[in-house]
């Protein structure tokens, strides 16, 4: 395809681009939110290689990584916080046999979970609206990557840079803060571990 433009100088038009609204939960993994992380990390994947191959033809590629704001998702038009709600709703469509496997300790220790990362440490949604509309309409030339919020700008965007076990151990630590605390496993992974204990006592009384 022809190119469509880029920078050309005083008075030219911004440059093309495109512009993903992705998360930084691309860029961390969290426990027990695998689905959710590896969605948007395939967005930010997908968004650098389109970068990349859009690059020759002038057509930049921005992606905003947003992290906890209080966006629809978990508050609802008339302003109350709807997170444990969410939660509660997901967790009653689940059959049965998954509700066991994950167990109401779980389930509690989400919603509360949610309490405190999406009220209390959640940003106000304008700006991501912010971050959305400057990447799309500055005329200096696109970003790469627009990280949206001070923690996804100053904390988030380092831990990826340490080695693995070290951002893993503080992931696990500090955004799963309450279930580390409070030890809560799924029903179905505590019921593993004491078959493993099982085994290996059993194990050792024999040798």
């Amino acid at each position: 395809p022809p190119a469509m433009g880029g920078a050309g100088g005083e008075g030219a038009p911004p440059q093309p681009r495109f512009v993903i609204n992705s998360s930084i939960a691309g860029k961390l993994p969290v426990a027990y939110l695998s689905p959710y992380s590896t969605s948007k990390h395939a967005c930010d994947t997908y968004a650098a290689c389109l970068r990349m191959e859009l690059q020759h033809f002038g057509i930049g590629v921005t992606t905003v990584l947003a992290s906890f704001h209080k966006t629809p998702l978990i508050v609802a038009a008339d302003g109350t916080f709807r997170g444990a709600d969410y939660v509660r709703k997901t967790w009653d469509r689940m059959a049965a046999s998954k509700q066991a496997e994950y167990g109401e300790a779980v389930l509690e220790c989400l919603e509360y979970s949610s309490d405190a990362l999406l009220i209390d440490f959640a940003w106000d949604p304008l700006r991501v609206n912010e971050a959305l509309v400057r990447a799309a309409t500055t005329l200096s030339p696109p970003e790469a990557e627009v990280y949206c919020g001070c923690d996804s700008r100053y904390v988030m965007q380092a831990l990826p840079r340490l080695p693995a076990f070290l951002s893993e151990w503080v992931v696990e630590r500090y955004l799963n803060w309450y279930g580390h605390r409070a030890g809560v496993k799924p029903a179905a992974v505590e019921e593993q571990l004491k078959q493993l204990a099982g085994a290996r006592d059993s194990k050792e009384k024999t040798l």
